[in-house]
């Protein structure tokens, strides 16, 4: 199951993550390069609800535990 489909998460279509650990997700750099080498982590995300049904547009902060390796 993909971390980011654990119930408690919260995440729905169209929400965008602002930071992993930190550090800024922009169109120079992905959330898949700031997750390089954090296998098996507990890290914190910064997202932003975009979706329908979002109940707030403040960005908050959540604690995913990554994959131990990537599956296809």
């Amino acid at each position: 199951m993909s971390p980011l489909a654990v119930p408690g998460i919260n995440l729905n279509k169209g929400d965008e993550i602002l930071a992993v650990g930190g550090e800024t997700v922009d169109a120079n750099v992905s959330p898949y390069e700031r997750l390089v080498h954090l296998a098996d982590k507990e890290v914190q995300l910064t997202v932003q609800s975009r979706g329908r049904n979002a109940t707030s547009r403040s960005p908050r902060t959540i604690t995913i535990k990554t994959l131990t390796e990537e599956t296809s």
